[in-house]
């Protein structure tokens, strides 16, 4: 029995709409294929594809600090400055003696990036391994990994003596950063070609909430607006805090990127960095300058990438 004309095309319209509804209703395969995959943002990334295994570690390990064998042991900055506002008057001091420790182990960069080159500080927390922020090490507005940095310990002005500088070997972030640029991840670390052991190096400890307000925030490293490879000092205390960011007032320009920011507070870690300087003051920092918490997360990272 033939089908009549009309009832055909019905059959037919049905039969199309079916087949439009399960088109909608299914992403095509090599759109799935396309989708990124999801990542732990403190994954490790590194410049020359090869990475260490990740420690595990006690929730209350720290890298122990070391005063090296040159010279004693001082916290005092040395010059005042005039005044000039960064927030409020500039209380940053200049340290004229940068060999005694902890001064020692605070670090000029220089960074030379495929497109830019500029400055950065770091610190020492063993004798060739440097912290900075990751935006020292890695940035996509300049080309990517840094094409080489040279670290100059204890740097003076123009004089570097007695140690001398020394180029990377390797640089090491994480997925958050070199991926997202999500600030709470804006940490990175340089392994040098020679290693420093007269100078010391600063201990490490994660930054719990309990009795985190308030305590002390020491911030060393080499601005840009003050005379080239001149090291100073500015404390103040930590004013907020969230999950992975500390804030405060020390005063801070360019150039101090990666700046340790530490203190006494921890008997156990004398002196020990709690935070890397990042950021200055932006939206939603309440007025205050800003840098990466020390974590769980972070310290897994730094005993793997101290390890090699």
């Amino acid at each position: 029995m033939s089908i009549p004309h009309s009832l055909f095309h019905v059959r037919r319209l049905i039969v199309l709409l079916v087949l439009l509804m399960m088109i909608i209703g299914q992403k095509p395969s090599h759109a799935q294929d396309n989708a990124p995959a999801p990542h732990d943002p403190h994954t490790p990334v590194t410049n020359t594809g090869s990475l260490p295994p990740k420690f595990a570690l006690a929730p209350d390990a720290v890298i122990s600090p070391s005063t090296g064998s040159e010279l004693p042991s001082t916290d005092e900055p040395q010059e005042e400055v005039s005044i000039n506002s960064i927030i409020g008057p500039d209380s940053r001091k200049r340290i004229l003696n940068t060999l005694p420790y902890p001064y020692g182990t605070i670090v000029h960069l220089y960074v030379s990036y495929p497109l830019a080159e500029g400055e950065c500080s770091g610190v020492l927390i063993s004798p060739d391994t440097v912290l900075t922020a990751g935006h020292c090490v890695f940035t996509k507005e300049h080309g990517g990994w840094a094409d080489f940095i040279i670290a100059s310990p204890g740097r003076n002005g123009s004089n570097t003596f007695p140690h001398p500088p020394c180029p990377d070997k390797q640089l090491f972030s994480t997925t958050g950063w070199i991926h997202d640029l999500n600030p709470s991840y804006d940490y990175g670390v340089i392994k040098l070609t020679c290693s420093y052991t007269a100078t010391g190096w600063m201990g490490v400890r994660a930054a719990p909430d309990a009795g985190l307000r308030g305590q002390t925030t020491i911030l060393t490293g080499y601005p840009s607006d003050k005379p080239l490879g001149t090291m100073w000092n500015s404390q103040d205390s930590v004013r907020n805090y969230s999950s992975s960011q500390v804030f405060y007032q020390n005063d801070a320009t360019q150039g101090q990127s990666g700046s340790p920011v530490w203190n006494r507070n921890d008997i156990t870690c004398n002196p020990c960095v709690f935070a890397i300087h990042t950021d200055g003051v932006s939206p939603g920092t309440g007025g205050n300058n800003g840098g990466v918490r020390i974590d769980a997360e972070i310290m897994e990272n730094l005993w793997s990438w101290i390890a090699p």
